[in-house]
């Protein structure tokens, strides 16, 4: 069949998004348990190596440099890294020997890649500003092609000084009020699915509404994470365990009781720890009679927090209260849940309402001090 170069472009800061996407971009937010949000971009050099993707990165961006050449190593994604991600991009245009569809890793993305290829190809008249519109977001792309005329575009449009050449959320605005003046405009029917997640409560609701359809949430998962490589790692329920309506990810122990609760890769549940309708990023471990009840706990940095519980014993986090809200974050937490950030280790004993936040590297010291938070409370230093 005919191929397409594909072009990811990385979606920068989500404000509301908090200690979800605290000290990263919003493509490389860890979702469904062991995948990145770029993933899921970048799932057509899974399914065929002849299919040519490029990734346009800054040149001092590591995480994403380091995570694409461990992850991608076997497959055929291309980094493009420069100072200048106009240059990068302007680079791609001039490598690629196919039509070319653009993209911004910006939210998740469900797509029957195949059908998208000959539905894009059966475009005529040039190129297209394309779009897909869903109740959770509206997903915007480019369909190039004409890559001279395109080219001459951004020399015209994108050499100002009003842009910082290094700030993806910049270039990729400009690229798309450029397409929107100078294209026509196409609807795509083969994108099946599209999650903004740019709130919390999104990204929240996003994992507890795949818990409610699991043929669903597993073939989510397969498309990063298949069952094969799931069978070579362990899943440990121990004989006192107890796991309902959840999905357990690969390297993670669990003594404890779990309901209705995604947990991500390398988490401990200890004995009588129990964890309801809550999101426990990877990298994490409950102690002995912990509860968590509609939380996000972000992840942590190291796999020693798998072994030195990073919620202590007996402390209560969240609770089952439907309503309310943050009183600091209204807009992204709201409705009962909680946030708990990165590398945040909970006292024994502390208690925590619903519509509560806890920013990432919050002190222990600060957290035993406090001892409880109250519904919509914040924990700002």
């Amino acid at each position: 069949m005919e191929k397409i170069t594909l072009v990811v472009m990385i979606k920068g800061r989500e404000k509301g998004l908090l200690s979800v996407a605290e000290g990263r971009n919003k493509s490389m937010i860890p979702i469904l348990g062991n995948a990145r949000l770029v993933d899921y971009y970048l799932y057509p050099a899974r399914i065929d190596d002849q299919f040519e993707v490029f990734i346009n990165v800054k040149s001092d961006d590591v995480q994403i440099k380091d995570y694409i050449n461990f992850h991608y190593k076997d497959y055929s994604v291309k980094p493009f890294t420069g100072d200048n991600l106009f240059d990068n991009l302007s680079k791609i245009i001039r490598h690629a020997k196919t039509d070319m569809l653009i993209v911004q890793a910006d939210g998740f993305i469900y797509w029957d890649w195949r059908s998208l290829i000959n539905e894009l190809l059966d475009i005529k008249g040039g190129n297209r500003l394309i779009y897909a519109n869903s109740n959770y977001g509206n997903f915007r792309g480019l369909y190039i092609s004409e890559k001279e005329s395109f080219y001459d575009l951004l020399r015209s449009g994108l050499e100002s000084r009003d842009i910082e050449y290094q700030d993806y959320d910049a270039v990729w605005e400009r690229l798309i009020s450029l397409s929107d003046n100078a294209y026509l405009k196409a609807e795509v029917k083969s994108i099946e699915e599209y999650f903004g997640l740019k709130t919390v409560r999104e990204y929240y609701d996003f994992h507890m509404d795949l818990l409610d359809d699991m043929e669903k949430c597993y073939k989510y998962v397969s498309l990063y994470y298949n069952e094969e490589l799931r069978e070579k790692e362990d899943i440990t329920v121990t004989s006192g365990g107890i796991v309902k309506g959840s999905y357990i990810s690969p390297s993670s122990y669990i003594e404890g009781e779990v309901d209705c609760s995604f947990i991500f890769s390398n988490v401990k549940i200890s004995k009588g720890a129990y964890i309801y309708k809550s999101i426990i990023m990877g990298n994490n471990s409950i102690a002995e009679n912990a509860r968590l009840e509609s939380v996000i706990l972000c992840d942590g940095d190291e796999l020693l927090q798998t072994v030195l519980p990073r919620v202590g014993e007996n402390a209560i986090l969240g609770d089952r209260s439907k309503s309310g809200y943050n009183r600091n974050y209204p807009e992204y937490i709201f409705g009962g849940i909680s946030l708990v950030g990165s590398n945040v280790d909970i006292p024994r004993g502390f208690t925590m309402a619903g519509n509560c936040y806890i920013p990432s590297n919050t002190g222990k010291l600060l957290l035993k001090e406090k001892k409880k938070l109250v519904n919509g409370e914040s924990l700002i230093s």
